[in-house]
């Protein structure tokens, strides 16, 4: 019994920064304006599975015929694709922050572009079973013939995007607060996904929501 998988747009993010902010005079209708300037670097690793299985007929020389498909045939043959591609960004970013206070109410704005270089790695594994029962419809194991295969590969490219981010903070206490929002982060070029190199240049576009709390000492 096989279980069959395949995977769709599965993936780990990661990401650091380091910022350097100036902050600008209050304006008139309280907001305040935080321009940045910074480095980042991040991680992006594309997830890739694809299973297949299929029966066949027999050859001459007692192999699956793979151009003989025969849903009662005598041959199974199980192959598992699975790639790990790995997108390792480092760069810098330009970009603001817009603050505005009211009561216990804090609402909060960023917007930020970022270019970074890509260094990629691909590593691929493909698992092949082959399994013969000898005679259509037989229940004994003639032979089971497994294969692995491993590939390594890597590439560089430039990657580009940007990110902004909404939130608001609630002040529960003059030093401890909450806050929750939501997320915008475009990797517009330069990503590396599924099994093939050459694939390296796709793009990513992800949202979500952001929580959290602060302490002030």
């Amino acid at each position: 019994y096989y279980d069959l998988y395949a995977t769709l747009n599965s993936a780990r993010l990661s990401s650091v920064e380091l910022n350097k902010t100036w902050r600008r005079k209050e304006f008139h209708n309280g907001g305040v304006l935080e321009p940045m300037i910074g480095a980042r670097f991040m991680t992006f690793k594309d997830i890739y599975r694809q299973d297949g299985y299929g029966r066949y007929d027999l050859d001459p020389a007692d192999f699956p015929d793979i151009n003989s498909p025969n849903p009662l045939g005598p041959a199974e043959v199980f192959v598992s694709d699975r790639a790990h591609f790995e997108n390792n960004m480092l760069g810098g970013h330009l970009g603001f922050r817009y603050f505005y206070e009211k009561a216990h109410w804090t609402i909060n704005s960023e917007v930020r572009m970022f270019a970074c270089h890509n260094f990629q790695y691909l590593t691929r594994y493909q698992d092949q079973v082959v399994t013969s029962y000898g005679t259509p419809g037989g229940t004994t194991v003639d032979y089971e013939l497994r294969n692995k295969a491993r590939a390594f590969d890597r590439s560089d490219e430039f990657v580009w995007g940007g990110e902004v981010r909404v939130d608001a903070t609630y002040a529960l206490t003059r030093d401890i607060g909450f806050n929750f929002g939501l997320t915008l982060l475009d990797l517009a070029d330069g990503i590396g996904r599924g099994n093939d190199i050459r694939d390296n240049t796709e793009s990513v576009m992800m949202a979500g929501v952001n929580f959290g709390f602060w302490i002030n000492r």
